[in-house]
């Protein structure tokens, strides 16, 4: 009875350390891949242009997931693809959505995240840095023109204000 429990014991002690071991393994847009698994990186547009016109390549890199929890290139292609260089800008835009990852979009985050970096930006903002904040908000706003107005000249007169000698 006694071996049985030391047994027990050890495997209990065995499982939680292997348990409590670091996962080896490596993320790509989200998603967790073991070693060994390999993912095609986001396309890349080379155009050349020469007497004949050129060509445009377009090429994606094989990636590894290594034991070291990284990824690394194992020096193939995903793919290659040639094209006119007229042509290549369009080429490229359709591989680009094939290969390339499309991150899920959590909107209240990014919202957040703006609102406070606008806060903490005015916060320390001079008044000039703040005059062309807002004088840039206020042309891609048009119809704010009666606030921004009074925002940019109360901006302006205290630092035409703090110029004076």
């Amino acid at each position: 009875m006694h071996k049985l429990t030391r047994r027990i014991v050890l495997s209990v002690v065995l499982l939680g350390s292997a348990a409590m071991a670091p996962a080896h393994s490596c993320e790509y847009a989200g998603k967790t891949f073991s070693p060994g698994a390999t993912v095609c990186e986001c396309p890349n547009l080379r155009v050349v242009r020469n007497a004949s016109g050129g060509r445009g390549e377009i090429t994606s890199r094989r990636l590894a997931c290594s034991k070291d929890q990284q990824w690394v290139n194992t020096n193939t292609l995903c793919l290659i693809a040639y094209t006119w260089p007229g042509h290549a800008e369009d080429a490229f835009k359709k591989y680009h959505a094939t290969y390339c990852p499309r991150l899920p979009v959590n909107h209240a985050e990014i919202q957040k995240a703006l609102s406070e970096e606008t806060e903490s930006f005015f916060t320390t903002a001079t008044k000039g840095q703040a005059l062309i904040a807002v004088q840039a908000i206020c042309r891609r706003y048009p119809d704010l023109s009666a606030s921004c107005k009074a925002m940019i000249d109360g901006l302006s007169a205290s630092e035409n204000e703090g110029r004076r000698f």
